[in-house]
């Protein structure tokens, strides 16, 4: 039985979904929303042995008895607390404080269901979401990886003293990318250059914020990484003065050439020990080939998208995940 762990919302899982029914696979999706969804129920027993009831109403597709950990194989994609609140709410009414407490009732219930299945086999364990930008960076540089300078501070002047030993930085999330929705717009968080200006209109103390040197490049390099393989992907952002510096700007008009691409083999080792080392079994690498050759990594996303690499590399990975799936299932019997 594999079980899917993400949100209603990610349609990458769809296509490999549809892989899954044409091998005939038994499969179970939940979605984070599916909790406030008076359309599923879960109930998880424990009584001497661990099981999980999941249902759906009026439909017998999907209603399983998972007597014990064995028995299920997860692929955990995406995940996150659950929104039980929204922007109407004020943060003193009493609406607000019931609704944070249901949200921490569901978030405690997620991780008794996650213990519960801890021994069995993943595609992308849980413990990732508890991976840090930071953390993984210097891991990376542990295992040979080249990585940018890099310095998270509040103090300003902390700031100057590290543009002084770069020629041009940039400024990025500490954590995971965010969008902010209103009625009109979204509004999404880049990575972006910072320039004497803009330090000079810094305050002198701020809230914590990721700084790190800018290296030209000569192209990036979006890696998607599956049972120790690699499928690389070069992405020529820098013939766009829009996607220059993210290439997730997009540039509809002239989007960027994105070609399969040949990491060296060394590369690879060097990735495959990193992944080795944090527990990763798959996951989207953004590396970037410098002017100079050398390559640089940048950061890794544990349930990156690799729909991005599949489609202009023809790849197949939606194929290649469903198999793996399948693979992980047969050896539990």
């Amino acid at each position: 039985m594999i079980i899917i762990l993400t949100h209603h919302s990610d349609q990458t899982v769809n296509e490999v979904i549809s892989w899954l029914y044409v091998k005939g696979a038994s499969f179970y999706r939940i979605n984070i929303e599916d909790f406030l969804n008076k359309e599923t129920t879960f109930t998880l027993l424990r009584n001497g042995k661990k099981k999980i009831y999941l249902s759906e109403k009026n439909s017998s597709y999907g209603i399983k008895l998972l007597k014990n950990n064995k028995e299920a194989v997860f692929w955990f994609r995406k995940w996150s607390r659950p929104a039980v609140l929204n922007e109407h709410y004020k943060t003193d009414s009493l609406e607000y404080q019931i609704g944070q407490f249901v949200e921490d009732q569901i978030e405690d219930y997620q991780k008794i269901f996650f213990s519960s299945f801890k021994k069995s086999k993943w595609l992308n364990s849980i413990n990732v979401i508890n991976l840090k930008k930071l953390d993984l960076l210097s891991k990376a540089a542990g295992v040979g990886l080249n990585t940018p300078r890099t310095i998270v501070t509040t103090s300003k002047s902390e700031l100057i003293k590290f543009k002084k030993k770069a020629e041009k930085i940039i400024t990025k999330t500490i954590g995971d990318t965010q969008f902010f929705y209103n009625k009109k717009k979204t509004y999404g968080l880049y990575t972006s250059l910072i320039n004497e200006s803009d330090i000079e209109n810094i305050p002198d103390f701020f809230v914590p914020t990721l700084f790190q040197e800018y290296i030209e490049k000569k192209y990036e390099i979006r890696v998607f990484m599956l049972e120790e393989k690699f499928y690389s992907m070069a992405i020529f952002s820098q013939n766009s003065d829009k996607t220059k510096i993210d290439f997730r700007e997009y540039d509809e008009e002239i989007p960027n050439r994105n070609v399969p691409y040949l990491l060296p083999s060394y590369i690879e080792k060097l990735l495959l020990i990193f992944s080795k080392k944090i527990g990763l079994n798959s996951g989207s690498f953004d590396l970037i080939k410098t002017i100079h050759g050398n390559y640089v990594f940048l950061e890794v996303n544990p349930v990156g998208q690799f729909g991005m690499v599949s489609y202009p590399c023809n790849y197949f990975l939606e194929e290649k995940i469903a198999n793996y799936l399948l693979k992980l299932t047969a050896n539990n019997g």
